[in-house]
């Protein structure tokens, strides 16, 4: 019964398409083939092929808001997200991430600095897992990095996507007590989830918020489950 509930959920978010123009240069790739393909929870879908030459990949259709991949043999493939109209990004087969420049398109800007943000801060912490010290301050970056860029982003769908990955901060007088934390967190787990915006359905992250709230958060009774399905399947978002 949860996995026909999580796939009705799923299902039934469906998104206005518009055209878009989207232009990506990756250096090393060999004329080929290359699928744009979407997320539906965790899974990739085709949306568009395109042939590639001299390194260069164009894609113009109309396509639903939210975020996508671009595909190279291999296969290897980085996530572009689909918000605004024109996109031009640069890369190099060798390393996606590392060597992105986003030429065109705010979203995408927004994103892959935050991506290289965090990476910097995982190799700070490789192998220093003791060092609570050293693990204590890179929280606090993160966090406030994260704070500061969907406070300033909060209309934008990165500054949601990102939102979305931010858990309710638990009150120190109620960390201790299992009872209260539960309630609290269970209480505010949507607090930073837009579920009126139908985008956000697209992404991994929030099929595996989706998931732990339905499989560990509630009691697995059908009443339950049924219940709390109206958090986040209604059309507005609001709570019940």
């Amino acid at each position: 019964m949860k996995k026909l509930l999580l796939l009705f959920i799923l299902f039934s978010t469906v998104g206005a398409s518009a055209q878009y123009s989207l232009k990506f240069k990756v250096n090393g790739l060999k004329d080929t083939t290359i699928f744009l393909a979407r997320y539906l929870g965790d899974k990739l879908y085709y949306a568009d092929t395109a042939e590639a030459k001299n390194g260069i990949v164009e894609f113009e259709n109309q396509y639903d808001e939210g975020v996508y991949t671009v595909i190279c043999p291999g296969p290897k493939w980085f996530e572009v997200i689909l918000a605004d109209k024109e996109i031009e990004m640069e890369t190099s087969i060798s390393n996606f991430i590392t060597n992105m420049k986003v030429k065109k398109s705010v979203n995408n800007k927004i994103f892959y600095d935050y991506i290289k943000f965090i990476n910097e801060k995982k190799n700070e912490a490789k192998d220093k897992k003791d060092d609570k010290e050293l693990m204590g301050r890179l929280d606090k970056e993160v966090k406030a990095y994260q704070k500061k860029l969907v406070g300033e982003n909060k209309d934008l769908l990165v500054g949601k996507l990102i939102n979305m990955s931010i858990d309710p901060i638990i009150p120190e007088n109620i960390i201790k007590n299992d009872t209260l934390r539960y309630k609290y967190y269970k209480a505010h787990y949507w607090d930073n989830i837009d579920l009126s915006d139908k985008r956000l359905v697209h992404y991994p992250a929030f099929k595996n918020k989706l998931q732990f709230y339905f499989e560990k958060m509630l009691l697995q009774q059908a009443d339950t489950i049924c219940a709390n399905a109206h958090i986040v399947n209604r059309a507005d978002g609001k709570r019940i």
